[in-house]
């Protein structure tokens, strides 16, 4: 064997391993790990009610934060915040663990969501299925009042969002709903 077909090897190997944990931690979570579309996050958070503006601190959570692209552009707008992502699955959790290393606002936990106390929280951001959106909805009714809710592409059953836009793509229009805690 050459040194060549040993690397050529070793990179295969590599990749087949994440892919197999790629596709155990997609059964496990129910579902892919998916980022969301630039135009669909700059969206999102324009929906975010002007009652939150980025002078203040608020506790925001990016609810299976992915690859870490929404923590960035909620810091972006909410400078002064305390920003924290979940995600179970190691390879998007490893990445966005990464890219915020140096960000003292942003933290990254491999955690389970649906196990923690959402009713501090003063926004949370997610891109989830509607499996997930229902599972999460009495972790919802915890949050306060006044309390923001913005879910791209997914809405949460039986409730009526206060705002819906839609972003257009190439092949799909993608709907974000806005729901505000009473």
């Amino acid at each position: 064997m050459t040194a060549f077909g040993g690397i050529y090897g070793a990179v295969m190997l590599f990749v087949m391993t994440l892919i197999g944990v790629s596709l155990i931690f997609e059964k496990k979570s129910r579902i892919s790990p998916t980022p969301v579309l630039r135009h669909v996050r700059t969206k999102a958070l324009s929906m975010i009610p002007l009652s939150f503006d980025g002078a203040h601190k608020y506790l925001i959570a990016d609810l299976g934060c992915g690859w870490g692209g929404c923590l960035f552009a909620l810091l972006g707008k909410f400078p002064q915040s305390t920003i924290t992502g979940y995600e179970i699955s190691p390879f998007p959790f490893a990445l966005s663990k990464i890219r915020t290393f140096f960000q003292k606002d942003i933290s990254v936990l491999r955690e389970n969501f649906f196990e923690k106390d959402l009713s501090g929280l003063d926004i949370v951001m997610c891109y989830l299925s509607p499996y997930h959106m229902e599972k999460l909805v009495p972790q919802f009714l915890t949050m306060k009042s006044g309390s923001a809710i913005v879910s791209c592409s997914f809405p949460i059953k039986d409730w009526i969002p206060v705002k819906t836009e839609y972003v257009r793509g190439l092949f799909v229009t993608i709907p974000v709903f806005l729901y505000v805690i009473k």
